[in-house]
């Protein structure tokens, strides 16, 4: 079970070994639930608005520590939500926190293309940062072993994702397809209400 929430402002010391968490303070922008119950944490700046990273809940919360811990590498906590209820308000029009994420990939060598004969390609927009990340490192290692250079990116986007979750514990599948848990056939409707903002 997640031990952070939505609104909790925590703050970094030293090395704690998770990607763009250096130093400094964030806030939990919002806490998302995945299938095999694990959690994910959105952080940003303490008084932003724009996501900096995504992380299971698991690896962030192995770091925490109670304040004034010994070691020097840690996470505590600097106040709960409950302290600072006005920040998990959700302002739709306001908030520019993406509801989904792309991948772009391209042959960085003169002359090379892609796997497939392309220069460059772009993915569709997966639901989580962590699925578009291991989208990027499967096509980058597949060309890699083919002998083309290849780099991307993964971007944010503030529309509805394309590949998604439906049910609480089934794994990500596209608009069209069948759910894993439900087998309803997938709707643009449903991927809308996948990221519905409160």
């Amino acid at each position: 079970m997640a031990k952070l929430q939505a609104g909790d402002i925590i703050e970094v010391f030293g090395w704690v070994m998770l990607a763009k968490l250096d130093a400094g303070r964030y806030r939990i922008s919002k806490v998302r639930e995945r299938y095999l119950s694990r959690s994910i944490y959105d952080f940003t700046r303490p008084k932003g608005k724009r996501l900096i990273v995504t992380h299971y809940s698991e690896n962030v919360d192995a770091w925490l520590r109670e304040k004034g811990d010994a070691d020097l590498n840690r996470i505590e906590i600097v106040s709960r939500a409950a302290d600072n209820p006005q920040k998990t308000i959700w302002e739709k029009e306001e908030n520019p926190l993406p509801r989904s994420f792309f991948v772009s990939y391209q042959a960085t060598k003169p002359g090379q293309s892609l796997l497939g004969g392309v220069k460059s390609s772009q993915s569709s927009r997966w639901q989580f940062r962590e699925d578009a990340e291991h989208f990027l490192w499967t096509v980058l290692t597949t060309n890699k072993h083919s002998g083309i250079e290849a780099s991307g990116q993964i971007s944010p986007s503030a529309d509805y994702p394309e590949i998604f979750i439906h049910c609480g514990d089934g794994p990500s599948q596209a608009i069209g397809g069948k759910c894993f848990c439900c087998k309803k056939v997938l709707t643009i409707e449903d991927a809308k209400q996948a990221t519905a903002r409160p």
